[in-house]
């Protein structure tokens, strides 16, 4: 239904102006696009916060698009985005939105979270143990994730979901990888509870995303280290099943192994590359790149996936030991660079970041609200002498 719900409210953009580029509910302007949208000028608004269109305010992402429906199609439409203390300037012309921006982006989402949707509730119906449960988890994360991807983008009805969804991707590979090949640790009293721990915390981690997106120092910063975190546990995932295919020695099993294995590759490697790589590109990434390929990952793992309980011996005692070892040790280094990312920051900085953000925009506001006279240069002084 949530999936349907978008894909309706999609639809309804059809046919009308938007202004060439998609922001989030809080004004951040995001990276997701069709290349022809936004002119060459406009490559630095990705990842800015709006403040004003055409040097008038504004403060809220709604009256963005009413703006881009009031003026004829084409119309250049100046743009002021702060990106840190940088105030970019950018004109972009306004743009019909059309069958094939719907299906290339709301399209996408749909189907990439409906193959995650229905390959979890088919492992789930057919199958039972702990690798089908932590499989069902992460997709019917993932598919709350992506059903609610193009609502990110207008009209907002879902936004705080999706974050939550977002901040417990994490867990659930984290869960998954815990649980496949081989479980750890199965029905014991220290799994259970390390679980409970993992999903608090990432509980706690989706209400403070929540509560921080309006303010981007804060909020790029956070969603950045949720995705190291989910990388992390990607990573984690992905050793463990080339552990278990290393030391397996029946044909049949590595064969098994070899497809999950092959899914998440192919599914992760394109959109990993984007994400390092993003910053030397020009112009918006369109979801075919990073969206499209992550149906591979449910619709390869389902078909391999154990439906019933397996003993805990199928994967040899030594290959899990030196798994375990090893993910211990990836773990401690991804967990140490965000901790690192964010200490290098440091917590007064952060605040300091968000103080300043805060004048600039009220600095900037109160600029166009109340235009200088000639004669007023010393007010004109004042508001330019900004952090």
């Amino acid at each position: 239904m949530l999936g349907i719900v978008c894909l309706f409210n999609g639809a309804r953009r059809v046919g009308k102006a938007f202004p060439g580029f998609f922001t989030a509910q809080n004004l951040i302007i995001v990276s997701i696009g069709r290349h022809g949208w936004a002119p060459q000028d406009a490559e630095r608004l990705p990842f800015a916060k709006l403040v004003a269109i055409n040097g008038r305010p504004v403060t809220n992402a709604v009256a963005l698009d009413a703006h881009a429906r009031s003026v004829p199609p084409g119309t250049p439409v100046t743009y002021w985005a702060l990106r840190g203390a940088d105030l970019i300037e950018a004109t972009v012309p306004t743009q019909i939105f059309t069958a094939a921006d719907f299906l290339a982006v709301y399209g996408i989402y749909f189907f990439t979270g409906l193959c995650f949707t229905l390959a979890g509730w088919w492992a789930l119906r057919n199958g039972e143990g702990s690798a089908v449960t932590a499989f069902f988890i992460t997709c019917e994360t993932a598919s709350v994730l992506l059903f609610s991807g193009g609502d990110v983008y207008g009209p907002y009805w879902f936004t705080s979901l999706y974050f939550t969804a977002h901040a417990v991707m994490p867990a659930a590979v984290l869960h998954l990888a815990s649980s496949y090949p081989e479980p750890i640790a199965p029905g014991s009293r220290e799994r259970r509870i390390g679980l409970a721990l993992i999903y608090g915390a990432v509980g706690l981690c989706a209400v403070a995303l929540n509560r921080v997106q309006f303010h981007p120092s804060i909020f790029l910063p956070f969603i950045y280290s949720v995705y190291l975190l989910l990388a992390n546990a990607l990573l984690l995932y992905a050793t463990r099943l080339g552990a278990a295919w290393w030391a397996s020695k029946a044909a049949a099993e590595r064969r098994r192994l070899r497809l999950p294995l092959i899914g998440l590759l192919l599914s992760s490697t394109l959109p990993g590359i984007i994400f390092v790589i993003y910053p030397s590109m020009s112009g918006p990434i369109s979801p075919a790149l990073v969206v499209l390929p992550l149906a591979i990952f449910p619709l390869l793992t389902v078909r391999a996936l154990p439906l019933h309980s397996t003993p805990a011996t199928t994967t040899p005692r030594t290959a899990l030991r030196l798994s375990l070892l090893f993910l211990g040790a990836v773990e401690t280094t991804f967990l140490g660079g965000i901790l690192f990312f964010l200490l290098n920051s440091g917590e007064q900085n952060i605040i300091d970041q968000v103080a300043v953000n805060e004048r600039l925009f009220a600095a900037a506001r109160a600029f166009l609200v109340q235009p200088v006279a000639d004669d007023s240069l010393a007010t004109l002084e004042g508001l330019a002498q900004s952090p």
